[in-house]
């Protein structure tokens, strides 16, 4: 179930993502107007948000598994590897905004969730290399 979180985060992120846009631009390039490009694109991101919310879920049920592991130093790993998680991304996310408020560069705490995800990717790759290297 993890490995379907995992690879489904990736294909959500850089496959899924950018599927609208690219509907939009198909639907007008085969003579459709600007009406028909946003209904076809709208029913995509309907279909997409389906599958995002499944490909999410499966991705967050291993979570706390992954904070039991370090937490609990089963894992063998600094709890400081708990920051590399969606909850210390969002939590560098509120102070980002907090720092930054009232300027325009203040709306980009909300990649911290992203970040989280893919910092997540980071901790495992640092656990199989020092079992590895042991």
């Amino acid at each position: 179930m993890s490995g379907a979180g995992v690879l489904g985060t990736v294909l959500a992120h850089f496959d899924l993502g950018a599927l609208q846009p690219y509907i939009y631009k198909a639907v007008l390039e085969v003579g459709g107007n600007s009406v028909t490009a946003t209904a076809a694109a709208s029913l995509a991101g309907q279909w997409v948000s389906a599958l995002d919310t499944v490909i999410i879920l499966f991705f967050y049920l291993q979570l706390p598994v992954f904070i039991y592991l370090i937490f609990s130093g089963k894992a063998g790993m600094s709890r400081w590897f708990l920051l590399l998680s969606p909850f210390g991304a969002m939590l560098l996310g509120v102070l980002w905004k907090s720092v930054f408020d009232g300027y325009a560069i203040a709306g980009a705490w909300g990649v911290c969730e992203s970040l989280g995800e893919g910092l997540m990717y980071l901790t495992v790759f640092f656990y199989w290399k020092n079992k590895n290297c042991k």
